[in-house]
């Protein structure tokens, strides 16, 4: 997406500068962060660096400066005001789990982002951000840390000025993207296609194109004739045998270990809706991490239920949190139990297959094995 906006601004003559955070600034504190930028800047716009200031000036305090200074130069003869397109903002925002240590606890942040709104404010025609990420906490948090520090992006990316999560596919979007691209293959989508690939992902684009993969390799697989209209028949089958494969599975599994990476509250929340109901939810987390749920398409209001809205998710947090419930009734509680004690007796008694094949050997790990059970009464009535 972020590459294709480059594109169309680059054909209309805006020079842009394309930011991995990640990749490139993660890393740096603030200071070197600003000399990246410069650099940056200065190789896109084709600038000799003779009157710029050297990297041993962006390693003070007094480095703003220096920055100011340098985007003078670079930018004063600029007839169009330069583009700094951030991707995988995260890298570089507070509190985030695996952002760098200086970005995460404020300081970096801080200092980065005070410096380039100020030069945005003094000088609005000269640079223009663009921020992308998974998360918009960017915007959302008025004040960082026990000093509560003002947050420089607070705001700074309001709705009117598209700060907000991209939507997923309406019907009218999915039925043109896999009409477009499935005529590239021989296939045509009824209409109700169309509507039922949007209810079953989601609106997701990236998994209504993996769901059409396997409706395509359906038809290669069967020798079906192309070019074919894909109706309600073919979809029904493919669906259930995607519903029960891998790729939608790695889709999802993709999306939560994100959220456990990054977003810790989010993926905390999920777990608890998905493991004891949306009573407990509401208790327990804030609003922002349940708002950021709602913008991934993850979770959907009903009626003032929460719910997940995918079962894979649900029901893989289920079996890998299954022993976390709380509130269970006097039968749950006696039937997790005898889960747990059923699983540990079968890992016992692997040790202890293991633990004597390895010190007497197959034959003499059988031998000590039925030596030991003589006399047992049970194995006798077994026997018996």
């Amino acid at each position: 997406m972020l590459l294709a906006v480059q594109r169309i601004l680059e054909q209309e003559k805006y020079p842009v500068v394309f930011i991995p955070c990640q990749s490139e600034l993660m890393s740096l504190n603030w200071m070197e962060a600003l000399y990246q930028l410069i650099r940056d800047i200065q190789k896109v716009l084709k600038c000799k660096g003779t009157h710029l200031h050297k990297g041993i000036e962006y390693k003070k305090e007094s480095s703003n400066i220096a920055f100011i200074d340098d985007l003078n130069i670079m930018l004063e003869e600029q007839l169009k005001p330069i583009v700094l397109m951030f991707d995988e903002i995260e890298a570089i925002t507070f509190g985030v789990t695996s952002s760098g240590i200086s970005w995460r606890e404020g300081d970096s942040y801080i200092q980065f982002w005070n410096i380039l709104r100020g030069y945005c404010t003094q000088h609005p025609s000269r640079l223009a951000i663009v921020i992308a990420g998974t998360n918009p906490m960017i915007n959302e948090i008025s004040a960082l840390g026990e000093n509560q520090i003002p947050n420089p992006m607070f705001g700074q990316l309001a709705v009117s000025n598209q700060g907000a999560y991209l939507k997923p596919f309406d019907v009218e979007s999915t039925k043109v993207m896999i009409n477009t691209l499935g005529g590239y293959m021989g296939m045509k989508f009824v209409d109700n296609i169309a509507a039922a690939l949007t209810d079953n992902c989601g609106g997701h684009p990236y998994l209504i194109r993996l769901l059409c993969g396997q409706i395509s390799k359906y038809v290669r697989d069967k020798k079906l004739q192309r070019p074919i209209t894909i109706s309600k028949g073919i979809y029904e089958k493919v669906l259930s045998e995607f519903e029960k494969g891998s790729d939608a599975e790695g889709f999802y599994l993709m999306i939560l270990n994100i959220l456990q990476s990054y977003y810790i509250k989010e993926y905390n929340a999920l777990k608890i809706l998905a493991t004891e109901g949306d009573g407990q939810l509401v208790q327990t987390m804030d609003n922002i991490a349940l708002q950021h749920l709602y913008g991934y398409g993850l979770i959907e209001n009903n009626g003032g239920n929460l719910t997940i809205c995918f079962d894979t998710i649900k029901h893989f947090l289920q079996g890998k949190y299954k022993f976390e419930r709380k509130n269970l009734s006097i039968k749950e509680q006696k039937l997790e139990i005898s889960v747990r004690f059923d699983a540990a007796e079968q890992k016992l008694r692997a040790i202890v297959r293991n633990t004597l094949r390895t010190s007497l050997g197959n034959e003499g790990a059988r031998t000590a094995f039925l030596k030991a059970m003589e006399g047992n009464k049970a194995v006798a009535e077994g026997g018996s």
